[in-house]
């Protein structure tokens, strides 16, 4: 998701698939992980991710966080 947000990984253009902006690792189920999302709500029609996606975001970077 932090890939999405940050472009390092996008939708590409009339698919469901993602790529990646050539700096990195490719994701390793590009469409799984696109539908999932989708159905989360997460990213939207032309692959940006929505405002639930930053909430979700947001929580896990927060749960990850050392206290």
């Amino acid at each position: 998701m932090g890939a999405l947000d940050s472009g390092r990984w996008k939708v590409a253009p009339g698919t469901d698939e993602l790529i990646s902006d050539g700096e990195g690792a490719n994701p390793s189920d590009r469409v799984g992980l696109v539908s999932e999302l989708r159905a989360r709500d997460w990213i939207g029609p032309s692959g940006e991710v929505t405002f639930l996606g930053r909430a979700a975001l947001r929580r896990w970077q927060e749960s990850t966080r050392p206290d």
